[in-house]
């Protein structure tokens, strides 16, 4: 995986939607921002400081995919999510400490969809 996939990863993670926002969050220009989320240049150190940093991501994940504890293992990224989940996903990231508890009770006590009979089963 790229550094601007990773980017465009930690973004959506930290709720960052567009370049302009990053830009913003970090400091680095958008012309400089765009041009590393399209592959055309690797962003120096301090702009990749400023990006992790903004992003709330270190700097070895943006680079290598690793975390800080254990630099053998890759992180797992959220990749495949859909839209409706990164939304319930920065509801939650949004929430005070009492609504994640709300979230999390919930989402436990959810019944699964496979699980849910339909008033034609009977």
């Amino acid at each position: 995986m790229t550094i601007a996939k990773r980017i465009n990863i930690a973004m959506k993670l930290a709720g960052i939607n567009t370049q302009a926002d990053l830009a913003r969050a970090s400091g680095v220009p958008t012309s400089t921002l765009a041009r590393i989320l399209a592959n055309e240049s690797q962003p120096n150190p301090a702009n990749l400081a400023a990006i992790a940093n903004a992003c709330g991501r270190s700097i070895d994940w943006i680079v290598n995919g690793t975390n800080i504890e254990d630099n053998s293992k890759p992180e797992v990224s959220l990749v495949y999510v859909t839209l409706e989940e990164m939304k319930v996903l920065t509801e939650y990231r949004e929430s005070t400490d009492m609504g994640k508890s709300f979230i999390k009770i919930a989402a436990k006590n959810a019944e699964k969809q496979s699980l849910v009979r339909s008033p034609t089963d009977d």
